[in-house]
């Protein structure tokens, strides 16, 4: 990791760690000729006559995919380590803080009760207007064996100062999420919007709170982000606004452009998830099966 740290600025984590790759396969490219030269002689050995050539066969195809995988190892190491620098360089550049462990028992957003095996990491920390800020990676997997998936995404948590309802606003780009959001909420928990919205978004609420999930998503606020090309699901649930974007993050551009559009986005909101102050919400459970 030491030439990591030392290294310049890492501004695309494949990019990096591809160029890395190869200035190191160059580098070291003697040695692994020296390292197949000894597997073929050794193949060679095994296999005089007769039955040693059904060795020799099993042996080559060893070699083989030792050939395949010794690359792909060598690469994912080089991946992780860049996008380790990635987030420490940006943290640092921000003054902000990187950590490795965020606890979920707490956490009561819909995502990190999907699937099983879920994992933070590269958690950012800072500050924006007041509101702290956090930045990380999550993945989580559904299905096993040959149905199994994964399913990556950056998250940016923000704290406000109110209390409001457990509200979900659908974006129908995410589609993976609408289907989230039917298992985890009750029968017809979706609010009607006007007609100019419908065909953009899905807003779920718990009941009795219809009047605050209006006032947080007023018509403003939802033509804000088609203004602003909004892509994403996001989620307000203990004084926290949680945004979901699928995909980690891989380079200091998509980064910045989408913490630029999130501050905006705070700038909107502060104003009114600030001031609501509404006490024993509770939260929406889900109802399953």
């Amino acid at each position: 990791m030491r030439d990591f740290e030392n290294s310049p600025r890492v501004t695309n984590i494949s990019g990096y760690a591809t160029r890395q790759f190869w200035k190191k396969f160059k580098k070291n490219f003697i040695f692994l000729l020296l390292f197949l030269a000894v597997l073929f002689l050794i193949a060679g050995k095994m296999s005089p006559s007769g039955t040693g050539s059904k060795i020799s066969g099993g042996f080559f195809s060893y070699i083989f995919l030792t050939i395949l995988l010794i690359p792909a190892i060598w690469y994912g190491t080089l991946y992780v380590k860049a996008k380790e620098a990635f987030w420490k360089q940006f943290a640092k550049s921000r003054g902000w803080t990187h950590k490795t462990y965020k606890n979920l028992n707490a956490e009561k957003a819909l995502l990190f009760k999907e699937g099983h095996s879920g994992k933070v990491g590269h958690i950012v920390e800072g500050n924006y207007q007041n509101h702290s800020l956090q930045i990380f990676e999550y993945v989580y997997v559904t299905g096993s064996g040959k149905h199994k998936s994964d399913h990556y995404y950056t998250v940016f948590e923000v704290l406000f100062d109110g209390t409001f309802p457990h509200l979900y606003l659908n974006n129908h780009t995410d589609s993976k999420h609408f289907g989230l959001t039917k298992r985890f909420f009750p029968p017809r928990p979706r609010l009607s919007l006007p007609s100019e919205f419908e065909n953009k978004f899905h807003l779920y609420v718990p009941k009795e709170y219809e009047i605050e999930a209006y006032e947080v998503f007023s018509p403003d606020t939802l033509q804000f982000l088609i203004d602003f090309g909004w892509q994403h699901d996001l989620e307000l649930v203990d004084g926290e606004l949680l945004i979901f974007r699928q995909k980690h993050i891989n380079s200091l551009s998509e980064l910045e452009e989408e913490l630029n559009l999130i501050q905006k986005f705070i700038d909107h909101l502060a104003p009114k998830l600030n001031r609501l102050k509404l006490h024993q919400i509770g939260d929406h459970l889900p109802v399953l099966g």
